[in-house]
């Protein structure tokens, strides 16, 4: 017996866990380890002192339930961490589990703690990391997803779903063929999108990098290059970064840039044709008054003079598309002007297609030649009709747009607040070489004889000339929306009303 003792008092001695014996809420043993944890030289340092001089006090509650419970209930209590306080006041993390037991023939509990501190400092740090790292995936405006080696997708950022709008519920269910034809069917070149991804995954050392167009017309960079744990590879990371903005902006810049080159040409042109034409219609008087109203040839001429005037009138639309055209600027207020001119545009569109006006506020100004803003609404309105193959839709919308510094360099305009006029419509859209050409003079998508291609010129150039831009985005079969931006007037200021003269005569 005292062998047997002797043997459970070395094991006890030997645990790197310390282990202590309490009875009525006071320690009466501990063995080295649970000396050192509590940071006591010896016995005499904690023995007969209360169990819960050691517990930090948020804990007290709990413990005193679990000594009740092992005592009156003698089964084991399941473990719990705790915060220990040793002498010194320091504190550490602890994993407790107490069990009843019989100690010098009394009922005692016996708790077998071990320090966790280390533990929970790593966990922490973990957690720490793990949340930084998560932090730092959601924030960025990059779409990731990881992928194991087979191809299976291990994670991915919220950006990663929104960009490609894949449904929670393919994501959910976690198979990958459905998830890749969800993509494949948004690309206009899927071949091309699953051949680099079979490549990749054939040579897993390669990095990658490719544009992807969509069919709704975005466009993304895809990046791509191996995930390493420990130099071995273990997947791949796919990076997503959506430069559709981007891409629209350097063509716009490229557009602006390349129509301030052809409306200086077009000015140019203008002016010597109209000097020309001048000269024409000159000698086409002269003419006419040295046959008299009765020559045969009077009619010939009169069809020169006619001619002469189809002329100047093409002159006249080019000097409006190279900003050189005399203006009557007035102060007007868009939704008025746009409310008195909807029963003409309404007269413009057919049986089939509905016309639908957001006027906008009405303390929307602008400075403009009401005939030529009158004549930039019809031709858009005349477009878009055009566009429109059987039934269909066009809105007109009118809102404040406000153009920083380098949105209004961009744009070509001085920075403030712009009037946005807005006409979408659900035609059959443009291609993006169409789009390319739109605003410049004599192009036209018409058969021949049934457009001049001055239209939406003459409509970028009066928008200039005010101070303003036009913009236009547009997607085959999906429809057209130009955007006319013009700075608004400055808010007119009422003079205080003289007060009455103490001289003037009262009734």
């Amino acid at each position: 017996m005292a062998e047997h003792e002797e043997r459970y008092r070395t094991l006890v001695e030997l645990s790197p866990d310390a282990i202590a014996v309490h009875r009525d809420g006071r320690l009466v043993f501990s063995n080295t380890a649970g000396l050192r944890m509590l940071g006591a030289s010896s016995l005499d340092d904690i023995v007969g002192h209360p169990l819960l001089q050691f517990v930090a006090a948020r804990h007290h509650d709990i413990v005193r339930a679990r000594v009740r419970d092992a005592m009156e209930q003698r089964v084991a209590q399941p473990p719990i961490d705790l915060e220990l306080v040793r002498i010194d006041g320091a504190t550490i993390d602890v994993q407790v589990t107490t069990i009843p037991v019989a100690f010098e023939g009394a009922p005692a509990l016996i708790t077998f703690a071990h320090d966790v501190t280390e533990y929970n400092r790593t966990r922490r740090d973990l957690e720490r990391i793990i949340s930084l790292q998560q932090a730092t995936l959601e924030s960025t405006a990059d779409g990731l997803l990881v992928v194991d080696t087979e191809g299976r997708m291990v994670s991915y950022n919220r950006r990663f779903t929104d960009m490609w709008r894949i449904p929670p519920a393919i994501l959910e269910g976690g198979d990958d063929r459905t998830a890749i034809a969800y993509v494949l069917d948004q690309l206009r070149d899927p071949a091309q999108f699953l051949s680099k991804v079979q490549e990749l995954y054939a040579q897993r050392e390669a990095k990658s990098f490719d544009v992807l167009e969509f069919k709704d017309g975005r466009t993304f960079e895809r990046y791509s290059q191996p995930q390493r744990i420990g130099g071995r590879i273990v997947g791949r990371v796919w990076s997503f970064r959506d430069v559709t903005d981007r891409q629209r902006l350097a063509q716009r810049i490229a557009r602006l840039e390349k129509m301030e080159a052809v409306a200086r040409f077009a000015s140019g042109v203008a002016h010597d044709f109209n000097n020309l034409l001048t000269i024409v219609r000159s000698y086409a008087d002269l003419l006419m008054y040295q046959l008299g109203p009765d020559e045969s040839r009077v009619a010939d001429l009169q069809q020169i003079k006619r001619a002469t005037d189809r002329a100047a009138s093409l002159a006249r639309q080019l000097l409006l598309f190279s900003r050189r055209s005399a203006q009557a600027p007035r102060r007007l207020k868009v939704s008025a002007f746009l409310s008195e001119l909807r029963p003409m545009l309404e007269r413009l569109v057919r049986q089939g297609i509905t016309l639908s006006l957001e006027p906008g506020p009405p303390t929307i100004d602008v400075i403009a030649d009401a005939e030529q803003l009158e004549r930039v609404m019809i031709n858009l309105i005349v477009n878009a009709v055009d566009a429109i193959a059987g039934t269909g839709a066009i809105t007109i919308h009118v809102e404040p747009s406000q153009l920083d510094v380098h949105a209004a360099k961009v744009a070509d305009v001085q920075p403030g607040t712009f009037a946005a006029i807005i006409i979408k419509d659900t035609g059959a859209g443009m291609t993006p070489d169409t789009l390319a050409h739109v605003f410049e003079p004599f192009f036209t998508t018409k058969p021949p004889g049934q457009g001049t291609g001055l239209g939406l010129a003459t409509v970028f150039g009066i928008v200039r000339q005010a101070g303003g831009q036009i913009d236009v985005e547009s997607v085959p079969k999906r429809g057209t929306t130009f955007r006319v931006l013009l700075p608004t007037a400055e808010p007119v200021t009422t003079a205080p009303s003289a007060q009455a003269s103490e001289h003037e005569p009262r009734g």
